[in-house]
């Protein structure tokens, strides 16, 4: 019997490890491609030619599914697998040549479009500026204010500047209670994870500028005082651009950024007090807003928080569907 169940054993074993080590050493002596890499050629080769010529090179890897994967893949999380099986695998593969090669040309999508520099002021047919045009939409009649609505909703722009021109409520106000949600809605079971970086300081200093502006009537801006969430792959001080990801290595992850995009920049001379970055799916490849680094974790649906909140820009989602805020970048 116990002869029967060893001679078993060993050929279902045999069925599983025998194509593994066969896909293995196929790989290592290079026997025959498993599948093709298209490489290109500069940038400028086919900017300057009729077309680029792509050129195929041999790529070696085991082809594995199911159990065989599973266990490839436990034993290149080993020590001699590691060094011995992924290292060599990678090489073979190219996968160290970027380290080495040096690319020229800048990152860019080709033909550049032509840069026409926006004017400081601009300035209508009927002589109003960009500043009065965008009073007129934001506050013309056919802008409905949300509480005049019936139903579940959450207060807009509109519903916060009203608010903040009226007195009823103030910037540095709405602040602490943005503060007070953010850290409510991650002690939840599961957290929320709408937002992934926020400087408490930060977002005070930004809303009593708003409130002091309101209070003295000085120079009002068209965002003054809405509180926005920004993806966490857009730069933003002082937070770090992560991208989603927890595999950045920890001297990054201590520096933040010292730059802002432009757009950014704009939310901040439109008056508006930016919250902190928000979550996504890691590295944003995906629809789901899946992200189970540690650093992130996945951004909920408010909803139903078994569910994701779609993606790529899952915690800006999360963020205005939940009332944190009343817009986000995305």
């Amino acid at each position: 019997m116990v002869f029967y169940i060893s001679f078993v054993a060993g050929a279902i074993s045999a069925v599983f490890i025998i194509p593994l080590v066969y896909s293995v050493v196929k790989a290592f002596l290079g026997i025959g491609p498993s599948g093709e890499v298209q490489v290109a050629p500069p940038i400028q080769e086919i900017i300057h030619t009729d077309g680029g010529q792509y050129r195929s090179e041999e790529n070696y890897a085991p082809k594995l599914t199911g159990k065989l994967l599973y266990w490839f893949c436990n034993f290149l999380s080993t020590p001699f697998g590691r060094k011995w099986v992924l290292e060599k695998l990678m090489r073979k593969n190219h996968l160290f040549d970027s380290r080495k090669r040096y690319l020229p040309e800048a990152a860019t999508f080709y033909p550049t479009p032509p840069f026409v520099p926006f004017p400081e002021e601009s300035v209508r047919e009927d002589g109003r500026n960009e500043k009065e045009e965008i009073e007129t939409l934001m506050y013309s009649s056919a802008h409905k204010n949300s509480s005049d609505s019936d139903g579940f909703v959450f207060p807009t722009i509109l519903d916060y500047l009203d608010s903040y021109r009226s007195g009823r409520v103030t910037p540095a106000v709405v602040a602490e209670r943005i503060i007070e949600s953010i850290h409510a809605s991650d002690s939840l079971s599961p957290p929320l994870r709408a937002f992934v970086q926020w400087n408490e300081t930060e977002i005070r200093k930004q809303a009593l500028e708003s409130t002091r502006r309101y209070s003295e009537k000085d120079n009002i801006r068209p965002l003054e005082g809405v509180p926005v969430g920004v993806k966490e792959n857009i730069q933003t001080k002082p937070y770090i651009t992560r991208v989603g990801c927890g595999f950045i290595p920890i001297a990054a992850q201590t520096i933040a950024n010292e730059e802002e995009s432009e757009v950014v920049v704009k939310l901040r001379q439109a008056g508006a007090v930016i919250i902190g970055v928000t979550n996504l799916h890691e590295i944003g490849i995906g629809g789901t807003g899946s992200n189970v680094n540690d650093l992130h974790l996945t951004a909920r649906n408010p909803y139903d928080t078994d569910r994701y909140p779609g993606g790529c820009s899952s915690g800006s989602a999360a963020a205005v569907a939940s009332g944190l805020v009343p817009m986000a970048l995305g």
